[in-house]
């Protein structure tokens, strides 16, 4: 796969991904932020943004020029990525390319980098702040989110397992805030934050189409002034801790459904040259259907109406979870842990092994069709300082032999058993 990466300023890269057999062109702004005491703020400022730049008066304006670009369609968001909050503006448009073979009037390059430029750079302002209707009905979208988020009791459960097991570490923090702070945001205040992320933020930029190199470049210098760069923060994420004793967390809820979860340290990130290893580790144990721990957890011995596990590449921690029946808690845990520890043992089918790299490298040639996960696997790569393509990516996994899963699984140590139960739940069998 080709790509470009150009240094704008301190902090600021330029990533070309150029794909000639697309009919769109992406455009995806991610700035970092450590994961602390501003994640409500900064995770309000892209849904206050996204309402539309000062050059139009109304949202509705704003909305009537997307339209007039062919539908183009604008996304902000947050992800959480190790320790750090990632801050997303994503640009969608029909490529030029494609508009000209159907004989419309195009959209060129330099439009469609105005366009967002306008929505980082010149939000709707009223005095020294946001305007205040705005970031009102944003506070109170944000706190909808926060509390939808305990509404999905599956990743509530997950959440509330790494804020247990991280607590006192910065992964801990929820990427959308919490619903105290959110509500202590002013107009002001979000200014103020918004202003740190423009001049402090480590910023990327991917830009995914059909175009030349020079052109790109000119309609970033054109539109792209940041402001002075100055206090960039300096990223450490601690993936090497010790299990010295495995902790567990109870905690209630009204739910029919328990959820168990278990967090694992894995003592590896993306980084490190056994992170493939590990993912075909974790994926045999838990993250396919053919998986042992669906095989065995849920078809075998019916304890649970799902079972999965998960990597967070960029942090050195592996979760499994489980919807099960309170009563079977300890039956499920010690299951589970039981087939762990087979697996680290050396108890591995051909057949599983295979069929899991088999399964990692299709997902791995459906990144390389899919122009935003291109973008997300670029971007960890940096936030690891380990940039890899989906065909670098491939390559590593089809060349992991056995001796180098079990190296990796050595590694893996359980730090927290978490569960959320009704304390009054009665027993429903498990279908």
């Amino acid at each position: 796969m080709d790509m470009s990466q150009t240094e704008l300023d301190t902090g600021i890269r330029l990533h070309y991904i150029p794909k000639t057999n697309l009919k769109t062109t992406l455009i995806k702004v991610f700035f970092h932020w450590p994961l602390g005491d501003y994640n409500g703020h900064m995770a309000v400022i892209p849904k206050v943004l996204e309402r539309g730049p000062s050059p139009y008066p109304s949202i509705t304006e704003f909305y009537r020029q997307l339209e007039e670009m062919y539908g183009a369609e604008l996304v902000t968001g947050v992800h959480k990525k190790g320790e750090r909050q990632m801050i997303e503006f994503r640009l969608e448009t029909v490529s030029q390319d494609f508009l000209l073979e159907q004989g419309k009037q195009y959209v060129n390059l330099d439009k469609v980098i105005k366009l967002m430029s306008q929505v980082i750079f010149e939000p709707v302002t009223k005095g020294a702040g946001f305007k205040k209707e705005l970031v009102e009905q944003e506070k109170k979208n944000q706190i909808d989110r926060i509390k939808k988020l305990k509404d999905d009791k599956t990743n509530y459960a997950v959440e509330r397992l790494i804020a247990h097991m991280c607590e006192n570490e910065p992964f801990s923090k929820s990427k959308f805030g919490t619903e105290e702070e959110v509500k202590s945001i002013t107009p002001y205040s979000l200014y103020e934050q918004y202003r740190k992320l423009l001049s402090s933020a480590p910023i990327d930029i991917f830009v995914v189409g059909h175009f030349s190199q020079e052109e790109l470049n000119s309609a970033i210098q054109k539109h792209f002034n940041f402001p002075d760069r100055e206090n960039i923060p300096n990223f450490t994420t601690e993936i090497i801790k010790d299990v010295d004793e495995t902790k567990e967390v109870k905690e209630n809820e009204k739910i029919n459904q328990s959820k168990l979860c278990l967090g694992f340290r894995t003592q590896i990130s993306f980084k490190d040259e056994l992170i493939f290893p590990l993912m075909l580790f974790n994926g045999v144990l838990g993250g396919f259907s053919h998986s042992r721990l669906f095989r065995v957890v849920r078809e075998q011995h019916s304890l649970c109406y799902y079972v999965l596990s998960r990597l967070e590449k960029s942090k050195g921690v592996m979760v499994v979870n489980a919807g099960i029946q309170k009563e079977d808690y300890e039956k499920t845990v010690e299951l589970i842990t039981k087939e762990l520890e087979k697996l680290r043992q050396d108890d591995i089918q051909d057949k599983e092994l295979d069929m899991t790299k088999q399964s990692l490298l299709s997902a791995m040639r459906q990144i390389e069709d899919n122009p935003d996960a291109i973008c997300e696997t670029i971007l960890e790569g940096i936030i690891n300082d380990r940039v890899m393509t989906p065909e670098e990516i491939k390559e590593k996994i089809a060349n992991v032999d056995r001796d180098r899963i079990l190296t990796a699984a050595q590694k893996v140590a359980l730090d927290t058993v978490y569960i959320m139960a009704d304390a009054k739940q009665e027993k429903v069998g498990v279908t």
